[in-house]
């Protein structure tokens, strides 16, 4: 059995399309109109414009039984450690788990139970959960889905196959990558309000995302693991650890061809920090612009926008700063 745990936007495509594919999966989640809903109707995918509905085993996290051989944890990551260890006592021994979030919390899943039952996955598309019960993938199915790679052996090839995974032998390598991408995109999108094409459209918004991921590569490098190149979509190209510590001004033009590449562009896609701060939900900033500030502070690498960007985004979240693309420019000045 393959069990999911968390069925929001990720955890909601991926389920669906393991379900439609034939495959035996468990949904496990604590929201209740959640849970109700697929129990009732079934779980509804949206994926290239056509909705999908299948009928899936939905569960609360206390009705947990038997043993799975893979585990797809797709909580939020201030989750992570209440929802393994709720979980792990239902991991065969020779399975894994595997982390489908934003952030990086293999270190933590391998301290709880152990760095052969712990597999590293980068997601690359964007989803988003419209209402109870219905998830919806933004970015065209052709587009790859995942990346996985082992912490110390582990099935990678079994979840690789299952996922129809790109396998990394790097994989914090392609973690910190990914963390790099969602520092400069999230949580600019959750304190503006704009959608991500909406943000690679704006000037400001460019020049902060290169600030924003200059320090992520900055904070990599003294942590002495390596970041895989950040790859953009629209053109191709790709932002290399050294391409952002070392020249500026190609960063630049790098970044102008993506946003002119973008210009236009009807995408509906919203991030997962701006979905959650529109429903009133904790974004999970303290994890992905928090992380490099904690590693930056902790290695002696100044790390001011990011800095600056999760103190505005905590404001918002609070409903002490107003959401508005205006923000983009209070905070490039």
């Amino acid at each position: 059995m393959i069990l999911v745990a968390g069925v929001g936007a990720i955890g909601g495509t991926t389920a669906g399309g393991l379900l439609r594919a034939g495959h035996e999966v468990a949904l496990v989640d604590g929201w209740y109109a959640n849970v109700e809903t697929i129990r009732r109707n079934g779980l509804a995918v949206t994926v290239d414009g056509a909705r999908h509905v299948v009928s899936a085993q939905a569960l609360y996290p206390d009705e947990l039984d038997g043993r799975a051989e893979l585990v797809l944890l797709c909580c939020k990551s201030y989750d992570t450690a209440a929802t393994v260890r709720a979980i792990e006592p239902f991991l065969a021994e020779d399975g894994a788990i595997v982390s489908l979030q934003n952030g990086i919390n293999e270190d933590l899943i391998a301290e709880l139970v152990g760095p052969s039952r712990t597999i590293g996955c980068v997601v690359h598309y964007s989803a988003g959960m419209t209402e109870p019960g219905h998830a919806v993938r933004y970015s065209p199915s052709a587009w790859r889905s995942y990346t996985v790679g082992a912490l110390d052996g582990g099935p990678v090839d079994r979840v690789a196959s299952l996922l129809a995974a790109e396998v990394t032998d790097d994989t914090f390598g392609a973690l910190r990558a990914k963390l790099a991408l969602n520092c400069m995109i999230n949580a600019l999108t959750a304190v503006s309000d704009l959608r991500t094409a909406e943000l690679w459209a704006s000037e400001a918004g460019r020049r902060l995302m290169i600030e924003l991921a200059g320090e992520a590569a900055a904070v990599a490098h003294a942590e002495g693991r390596d970041m895989r190149p950040i790859h953009l979509p629209a053109t191709g190209a790709e932002l290399s650890a050294e391409l952002l510590l070392r020249d500026r001004t190609r960063v630049d033009a790098v970044m102008a061809r993506e946003g002119a590449a973008r210009a236009g562009a009807a995408s509906q896609s919203t991030t997962s920090m701006l979905q959650d701060v529109r429903k009133g939900r904790r974004p999970e900033i303290d994890y992905i612009n928090g992380h490099v500030v904690r590693e930056g502070a902790r290695l002696g690498v100044a790390t001011p926008w990011n800095s600056a960007v999760t103190a505005l985004l905590k404001a918002v979240a609070a409903g002490d700063e107003p959401r508005e693309p205006a923000q983009l420019e209070r905070l490039a000045r």
